[in-house]
């Protein structure tokens, strides 16, 4: 027997000076050792390794890159991950091919590919890796909209089976803000913005607007979601409407002013309520000026306090 079974070659028969050498005992050392010969592993490549070969922490050196599936792959086509690199995809725009090299010849759950796009998808598509059957790209699981793949942008697919799911889609401009969004659809972080569901500390004066009001066919609409205070000067005898958008707890103020030379009379919308439940006698004097303050308790009750003639 040549090798002991742990790697270690032997000589079966040994030979002693000046005694007859047996013709049997030379013929079994020669076939010892062409057995232990035709086991080794030879440098030209002509042995096919029978076995896993124990490596005890040893590594193979200086081989060159593998260019077949069946090819050992050195460090660095693993680093580069160069299988895995296809290139800019070629077909169309909705049913695209790839060639990685080197070429894989089935598909197997967990490969992954990536790939330029040469152009933009206009729906759902599908891609061919080295002349296999065309297999659906997905975005997490679903079918690919238009311009989900952009041309000019790298993708990572994935094999899961059955389909390829993309990695990187395109996010659909109506799913992302731009900086023109911000103070129109989304409000700006500003450290010394008042929030509506805590409690605000006001360092400075606020002031609010006053949105002025006009009387038509002897009535004044008052849309409350435009502000919290308003003003009227009057020019014909009217009624202050009830008002359009109310919402309770909104208070404010009504500044109204007489006719410079006529004064006018005005009357007063159901849902406004003055103490004693009388609503008052606007001042009848020429640019007199009254003020009603008002709470809104519910959608159709205004609580008001009027002061009469401040100037």
């Amino acid at each position: 027997m040549a090798y002991n079974g742990s790697g270690v070659f032997s000589i079966t028969n040994t030979f002693v000076y000046d005694t007859v050498i047996s013709e049997t005992a030379v013929n079994q050392n020669f076939t010892d050792i062409a057995t232990g010969l035709s086991t080794a592993i030879t440098k030209d490549g002509q042995t096919v390794v029978t076995a896993n070969i124990p490596m005890a922490s040893n590594k193979f050196t200086g081989l060159t890159a593998g260019s077949a599936a069946t090819d050992s792959a050195t460090l660095g086509q693993v680093q580069a991950q160069a299988y895995a690199w296809a290139g800019t995809a070629a077909g169309t725009a909705d049913a695209l091919t790839a060639s990685p090299s080197p070429a894989i010849t089935a598909y197997a759950a967990g490969q992954a590919f990536r790939f330029v796009a040469a152009s933009d998808n206009t729906g759902t598509a599908t891609i061919a890796i080295n002349g296999l059957a065309a297999k659906a790209i997905q975005n997490d699981g679903s079918a690919l909209a238009a311009a989900d793949i952009a041309t000019g942008k790298i993708y990572e697919i994935v094999y899961d089976g059955t389909q390829f799911q993309i990695s990187r889609a395109r996010i659909p401009s109506t799913d992302y803000l731009v900086s023109a969004d911000i103070g129109v659809t989304v409000q700006g972080y500003d450290a010394n913005n008042t929030l509506n569901d805590v409690v605000n500390t006001f360092t400075a004066a606020q002031s609010g607007s006053i949105t002025a009001l006009t009387s038509t066919a002897a009535s004044i609409a008052v849309d409350a979601a435009l502000n919290n205070h308003f003003s009227h000067t009057l020019t014909e005898n009217t009624t202050l409407a009830n008002p359009t958008n109310l919402v309770a707890g909104t208070s404010g103020s009504f500044f109204l002013t007489q006719h410079a030379s006529s004064p006018k009379t005005m009357a007063f919308g159901g849902y406004y309520k003055f103490a004693g439940g009388t609503a008052p006698t606007i001042t009848a004097v020429n640019s007199a000026e009254d003020r009603i303050d008002y709470i809104v308790r519910t959608t159709t009750s205004i609580e008001c306090v009027w002061t009469g003639a401040i100037a």
